[in-house]
C-alpha cells in the first residue's frame, strides 16, 4: 500500500499499531509455555514419563536421589556458605564422594539405619 494522503498515513499507523499488539500477545503466550516446559518439575515429569518405569529402575532412581541428597547436604553441613574459592572446589568434590558412595552402600545404611531405629525404639 503506498501512503499518498494523510488518512492513508493514518490507516497505516493503526494497522501497524494493531500487528504490533497481535505480536506482543504471541510473544507473551509463546514466553508463558516456554517457561512451563523449562520448570525444574516439567523437565522431571517429562524425564520420569519417557523413563520405563520398572521396578528396579525405580529402586535405582530413588537410591541416586537419596545420595544426592545426602551430598548436598553433607557439603552444607561442613562448607557451608563460603566464598573461598578452595573450599568450594573441596566441598563439590566431597559433596560428589559421598553422593557416590551413600548410592554404593545404600543397603548398608538402610541395614544399620534399621538396626539403630530398632535399639533405639
Amino acid at each position: 500500500m503506498k501512503i499518498k494522503t494523510a488518512k492513508d498515513l493514518q490507516i497505516a499507523i493503526l494497522e501497524l499499531e494493531n500487528k504490533k499488539l497481535i505480536q506482543e500477545r504471541e510473544l507473551h503466550f509463546q514466553f508463558g509455555q516456554v517457561y512451563q516446559k523449562l520448570k525444574p518439575s516439567t523437565i522431571v515429569n517429562s524425564i520420569l514419563n519417557e523413563i520405563s518405569v520398572t521396578p528396579g529402575t525405580k529402586k535405582n532412581l530413588l537410591n541416586t536421589i537419596i545420595g544426592l541428597g545426602a551430598g548436598f547436604l553433607s557439603k552444607k553441613i561442613l562448607i557451608g556458605k563460603s566464598n573461598n574459592f578452595f573450599k568450594k572446589i573441596f566441598g563439590t568434590a566431597f559433596e560428589y564422594g559421598v553422593a557416590n558412595m551413600v548410592t554404593q552402600n545404600i543397603e548398608k545404611i538402610k541395614t544399620v539405619a534399621t538396626e539403630l531405629k530398632n535399639k533405639l525404639t
